[in-house]
């Protein structure tokens, strides 16, 4: 709810922001939200206060208070109104939840992501990265260029398919309710639908008949159709295929016994499919683009992959004999975390750097500006994989780097999409030089997730594949 003008100039309330109202607005209306973001953090210190409209938001960055929001007194930090927009996609999955809802869906979902569970989904992921690097042969011989942020996209959609309803969303499954092809584009649908709503907050409703609400439902009726219809037939046939659906399947409630309803299952499947896939697609984009602007850290990451590999694909087994491989992972996180900034409600007043912050208004989290704080990352601009290496990374504050958030609602899929990452990027490594196109316009996007504004165009080499040993 809005905050109250007593309770902005309540004593001991500190004001952060000489800005009026315009001047603010202004900034967001300007697309460049990291940017006013990150000169506030700069400019006003470890506490923000902004006005936007009827709203008051307050930035916090330091880590310690990071670790305060998320973990320490997390309970008065609940997911902000903002999250209402996800439910249109995601209904009632783990990332628009709270409270008894959220619990129970936590515990069940858990044992879904241990590491005993997840490790033997690599072979689908390396399967899927093999497909693709194969038809990045012809660029290579041709020399036509190609957009890594579209190809990474493709490939992470693939992923989640296979290993989370094991399909093809863009082939198979054609006698399920409209067919899993038709899920791709759909997915794109949705996503963007979100992206619009959350930069446009005073847009039309869903159930307003305009054009962007017609394509939107139309999507969203293709997505239920295919979800509900593959809960459908693994209900009827019983069969455990090994993918995460399986396992959602078969999970039942410690506390009560119960087994997840077709809605909690279509929930969780839609949250995982918009997460899986955007979040870690927009990581390995960035991952590419600093890696073709850095050839040592790529010959590196080269020798490491030749080493560990002897030209073999990785399985789950390489996964700890390629460091470096999650390393640049970690960094690229750290310089481009997909999710940016997230909002939570304020429940209760508290206090943060001496500043009161009021019952009732929103509290803002930014990866990015945090990722970038020079008190707590030395050269921040610079991209140094070794900055996450066992020794330097020994008593760094727990919340510097949190681009899969933390405290009890932590990213409940943070090792499948580290592991997915090192994967790919070993593969890729192994096989491919890549270089960006000349002259090409490769900046940041900020939407829902970080994206590259205008993709980012390389050239294919192909490299000589190393004799197995």
């Amino acid at each position: 709810m809005p905050i109250t003008p007593a309770a902005i100039t309540a004593p001991g309330y500190r004001q952060l922001i000489p800005l009026p109202f315009p001047g603010s607005s202004l900034a967001w209306s300007r697309r460049d939200p990291i940017g006013f973001l990150s000169d506030a953090a700069k400019r006003f210190g470890p506490v923000f206060r902004h006005r936007l409209g009827p709203w008051v938001f307050h930035l916090v960055s330091q880590p310690e208070h990071v670790k305060h929001v998320l973990q320490d007194n997390y309970r008065n930090y609940p997911r902000s109104w903002l999250y209402r927009f996800t439910k249109l996609v995601g209904g009632d999955g783990l990332v628009s939840t709270e409270g008894d809802v959220w619990r129970r869906q936590r515990r069940m979902v858990q044992p879904a992501f241990h590491p005993s569970r997840v490790g033997p989904l690599a072979s689908l992921m390396t399967q899927a990265a093999g497909d693709m690097l194969d038809r990045w042969e012809d660029h290579a011989k041709s020399g036509k260029p190609l957009d890594v942020a579209t190809e990474m996209s493709g490939l992470t959609l693939r992923i989640v398919g296979r290993t989370l309803l094991g399909v093809e969303l863009d082939g198979e499954a054609k006698d399920i309710a409209g067919g899993a092809a038709a899920m791709g584009p759909a997915v794109v649908e949705a996503l963007k639908y979100l992206d619009h709503r959350f930069n446009h907050l005073l847009a039309p409703p869903a159930w307003v008949p305009t054009p962007r609400n017609f394509r939107f439902k139309r999507a969203m009726r293709t997505l239920d159709g295919v979800v509900y219809g593959i809960i459908a037939l693994r209900r009827r046939s019983g069969e455990d295929t090994g993918d995460l659906l399986s396992m959602l399947l078969a999970i039942r409630d410690e506390q009560t016994g119960e087994a997840m309803t077709d809605k909690e299952l279509r929930d969780q499947v839609m949250t995982f499919i918009g997460a899986g896939h955007e979040t870690t697609a927009v990581a390995l984009a960035w991952a590419i683009y600093l890696l073709s602007q850095h050839p040592a850290i790529e010959v590196r990451l080269r020798e490491e992959v030749e080493q560990a590999l002897c030209g073999r694909t990785p399985g789950i087994a390489d996964v700890p004999n390629l460091p470096f491989a999650r390393m640049i992972f970690e960094e690229t996180l750290r310089m481009y975390p997909p999710v940016f900034a997230v909002a939570r409600d304020v429940v209760t007043d508290d206090v943060i750097a001496g500043c009161r912050i009021p019952a009732g208004s929103t509290l803002i989290l930014s990866p990015y500006v945090t990722h970038h704080l020079p008190d707590v990352w030395e050269e921040p601009a610079r991209f140094d994989p070794d900055r996450f290496s066992p020794e330097k990374s020994a008593g760094r504050p727990r919340f510097a780097w949190f681009p899969f958030l933390g405290g009890p609602h932590h990213c409940v899929g943070n090792e499948f999409a580290t592991m997915e990452a090192t994967l790919i990027l070993a593969m890729i490594a192994q096989r491919h030089r890549l270089r960006l196109v000349p002259d090409s316009r490769v900046e940041i996007g900020p939407m829902v997730s970080l994206r590259p504004r205008y993709g980012v165009p390389v050239t294919v080499e192909r490299l000589q594949p190393v004799a197995v040993v």
